[in-house]
């Protein structure tokens, strides 16, 4: 099965917090979110949304706070769009969790694997511990 191995890289801390996944490419990116959140040490108390701005797109789980509306940001729900969909695409991709500290997630997809096992994603390597839930952000 096709899959994708991700770097996430949490942005303006220090130091460094990162996290390498893999996960498989038909599942939706609402599940790329939970990986995510567990990856990292979130506790998934806030909106997120995934920004593509090469593509003009934003996905979602809360379209009313969602960065990007009122732009001419296509918006797409993450409980139905799957990553294979989008993540072949060249472009910059971004996670933000937490729209009030805004907590910025660089993610890189670092590559596509055709024979990937299982249907679940895993955690690959990493460093760093993310800060606790609602301190304020990076500044």
């Amino acid at each position: 099965m096709k899959a994708y191995v991700i770097k996430i890289e949490l942005q303006d801390v220090e130091p460094p917090v990162w996290r390498r996944i893999i996960i498989p490419a038909e599942i939706p990116f609402w599940r790329l979110h939970q990986t995510i959140q567990y990856a990292m040490g979130w506790k998934n108390y806030h909106p997120h949304e995934f920004n593509f701005p090469s593509q003009r797109l934003s996905v979602t789980n809360n379209d009313d706070e969602c960065e990007y509306v009122g732009s001419d940001m296509e918006i797409r729900s993450s409980e139905k769009l799957k990553l294979g969909e989008i993540l072949e695409q060249p472009g910059r991709m971004e996670y933000v969790y937490d729209f009030g500290d805004y907590w910025v997630h660089k993610l890189t997809l670092e590559e596509i694997r055709d024979d990937y096992p299982v249907g679940y994603p895993q955690i690959l390597a990493g460093a760093g511990n993310c800060p606790p839930e609602d301190v304020g952000g990076p500044g």
